[in-house]
């Protein structure tokens, strides 16, 4: 049973993950959805903070994070037996219905949130090093989208050398659908897709018009 297990911990997590926090937000704060709020229409933390501010920016990372950790939580009590492994399906589902979700023409977000605390919580330590590894990427080039791909890109040694051909495959299904997402049909890669930004800059007056 254990491949079915698999696929019903995705399914489960698909579904938990099509709710797009971003959406909500945008319909409650500006009564229309992300699509007409304008620049990507992307219903993600970075497009919503940028048009509704630095409030619902966080709202909806902590949502998307929640839902997240909500999918990978119940496939761990649902599948005990998996062990681990169920947390990736679990986390690799919820990132597929951010990106694509079926209600909404599998119009979704980007999956930096989900994917990124996917792999937290299946390895902490390698988790967090590919996180830093993608943070210093958006510190240093000033693309999240390149960001957003370098996350799953970094944790492919790991799950190599780690965890084996099973975790290897995951990943490079993750840094797949990343990729497309951050950059379609691999048009504007490796220079980023979107804007450049200085993020340190940009906090910092998001912070100050907040005061």
């Amino acid at each position: 049973m254990s491949v079915m297990h698999k696929i019903a911990a995705f399914a489960l997590s698909y579904l938990i993950g099509s709710i797009l926090t971003g959406e909500i937000v945008s319909r409650a704060v500006a009564h229309k959805p992300a699509s007409q709020l304008g620049g990507s229409g992307n219903p993600g933390m970075a497009n919503i903070m940028s048009h509704l501010g630095f409030k619902a920016g966080i709202i909806v990372l902590i949502g998307d994070l929640a839902k997240c950790g909500i999918a990978m939580a119940l496939s761990y009590l649902l599948f005990p037996d998996e062990g681990r492994i169920i947390l990736y399906y679990a986390g690799l589902g919820a990132s597929f219905g951010h990106c694509l979700p079926f209600w909404n023409h599998f119009r979704g977000g980007k999956a930096v949130a989900t994917s990124g605390l996917a792999l937290f919580v299946f390895s902490p330590l390698y988790g967090l090093a590919a996180l830093a590894g993608g943070l210093i990427t958006a510190l240093v080039s000033g693309y999240l989208s390149l960001a957003g791909v370098m996350i799953p890109f970094l944790f492919l040694f790991p799950a190599w050398f780690a965890y084996g051909k099973e975790c290897f495959a995951l990943t490079v299904i993750l840094l797949l659908l990343c990729f497309f997402r951050h950059y379609p049909y691999g048009r504007n890669f490796p220079a980023g897709a979107g804007k450049k930004m200085n993020l340190l800059k940009s906090l910092a007056e998001k912070l100050q018009k907040k005061q």
